[in-house]
């Protein structure tokens, strides 16, 4: 089963993935909403187009609505400008989106294949799925914050096993409708964004079989109509949005910044013309407490002479490491039940000396002096000596084997050592060899912009029948994260 059949392909083409949402459906989606006009919301439209269905369901539920929007055609950009409080011109695949930041996910995606014209970001989901209302779900659903409502427009035909598991894994009250305009054959899906676990299995199992029955054409589901009896609420603001730009710019766009921006000219009296200033002395005379930071500072630079001839040229700086410190809890086996990691901030000075005393047999030497130390556990920040995805280490917090993997592990050596290493291995940021592309990079993205926004999920073969699952998510109750080493029959 196909979305897009022979006669449609040129016109698809022609208008690059783009079918606005129609009136009725629009109308009748903002009557399945509770208005609340004292309640600040953010609505994300990632394919806005000319923003009307967008900008009538956000300023129809709230005065203090604000709606972002990204469209990448140009002509449409600058309709939907007026519409939208803040608007990219952009690929969505080269933005950069705060994660749970929205409150409204209105996703009304292109229809079709990925065809080679595509490039960038998008090309890392190519190995897994190349129907473009996955990737673009994929990508948009982390910015949804929890209790979030979605809405969702697709052609009945992509609803698959694939798309179907994770709406039913990350999604409760749902319901889903058959839009208004048949031409596209489109249904409407609403939502509300909550953690996996928060779901019943039952419930999940429920979902996937009326998606599965709608996906083959057993039902149709009802056409979307305005109702009286709202049951969807879009929650309030959770946080300001950190994050919400795009990382490419066109000559006119870069051209535009730099006449804002001024360039570096605003600086120039801060990079040159030292020469000019004068140098003002201490007013008492500097202890060697007072010179010590003086030149960890950087302050004191150049040529010292000492009252014994000795001549130097001296360079003081400070950098900023890391002291990572680990500590396991064991059971009664000695295994690992708890490890944590702790990083701790640490400000390290560096001066060099160049001896430049004549006839001095250390002339032309460098002296380093530092307290660094020289233990492994240590992470600099300004040097190398950390590589790969090392820089990315994960906060395991409080761990928690299931009953299955200390069953595992009690009984089997080779096991309980297969469960540690893997253990090591996740701590590291390194997610195994049974996991997908995408799913890794999900994970490398959570980390950069922080655990507590997301969840971690790693998956390792133990043998050849046994995987072990590892998860770690943040408990704002406890204020403290939890990582769970599990089966996968325990999910």
């Amino acid at each position: 089963m196909v979305a897009l059949i022979s006669p449609r392909v040129a016109h698809n083409f022609a208008k690059n993935g783009y079918y606005p949402t129609d009136d009725a459906t629009t109308n009748a989606i903002i009557s399945h909403f509770v208005r609340t006009d004292n309640t600040a919301i953010r609505v994300l439209d990632p394919c806005v187009g000319e923003a009307r269905a967008a900008s009538n369901i956000a300023y129809s539920l709230s005065h203090k609505a604000k709606l972002y929007g990204i469209e990448y055609n140009r002509h449409r950009a600058e309709l939907a400008q007026k519409y939208c409080d803040v608007l990219l011109r952009s690929d969505l695949f080269d933005t950069v989106i705060s994660p749970n930041s929205f409150g409204l996910l209105f996703l009304n995606p292109p229809y079709g294949d990925l065809t080679s014209e595509h490039n960038g970001a998008i090309k890392n989901y190519q190995k897994d799925y190349k129907r473009l209302e996955k990737i673009f779900y994929r990508f948009t659903i982390p910015s949804l914050q929890y209790n979030g409502i979605l809405v969702l427009i697709i052609p009945f035909t992509q609803l698959d096993e694939m798309l179907s598991n994770w709406i039913a894994n990350q999604f409760t009250d749902i319901s889903i409708f058959t839009a208004c305009d048949k031409q596209f054959k489109q249904i409407v899906i609403f939502g509300r964004k909550v953690r996996q676990n928060d779901i019943s299995l039952q419930e999940k199992n429920d979902v996937k079989a009326k998606f599965k029955a709608i996906f083959e054409g057993e039902i149709v589901p009802d056409e979307i109509a305005v109702t009286n009896k709202p049951m969807y609420q879009i929650p309030e603001l959770e946080s300001e949005i950190k994050s919400f730009y795009k990382l490419s710019f066109t000559d006119e766009e870069l051209g535009q910044e730099v006449k804002k921006i001024g360039g570096l000219w605003n600086d120039f009296n801060l990079f040159f013309k030292k020469c000019c200033e004068r140098k003002r002395k201490p007013l008492c005379k500097m202890s060697d407490w007072h010179l010590s930071l003086a030149l960890a500072a950087g302050e004191i630079n150049g040529i010292v002479k000492s009252n014994t001839g000795k001549t130097y040229i001296i360079k003081g700086d400070t950098y900023k490491s890391k002291s990572k410190n680990v500590e396991n809890t064991l059971d009664d086996n000695g295994f690992i039940i708890e490890s944590k990691t702790i990083l701790t901030d640490k400000f390290v000075p560096s001066i060099k000396a160049w001896d430049f005393t004549p006839n001095s047999e250390t002339f032309g030497s460098l002296f380093l002096i530092s307290n660094r130390d020289n233990e492994a556990d240590e992470l600099c920040e300004n040097d190398g000596c950390l590589e790969n995805n090392q820089y990315n280490l994960v906060i395991t917090g409080e761990i928690y084997f299931t009953q299955g993997v200390k069953s595992l592990t009690d009984s089997d050596f080779n096991m309980a050592l297969a469960v540690s290493k893997a253990l090591s291995r996740y701590e590291k940021g390194d997610w195994g060899n049974d996991m997908d592309d995408s799913d890794k990079k999900l994970n490398d993205r959570v980390l950069r912009q922080g655990q507590k926004n997301d969840r971690l999920f790693a998956s390792y073969k133990l043998s050849d029948d046994k995987k072990l699952w590892i998860i770690t998510e943040w408990f704002d109750y406890k204020q403290v994260f939890m990582t769970t080493l599990m089966l996968p029959n325990e999910y």
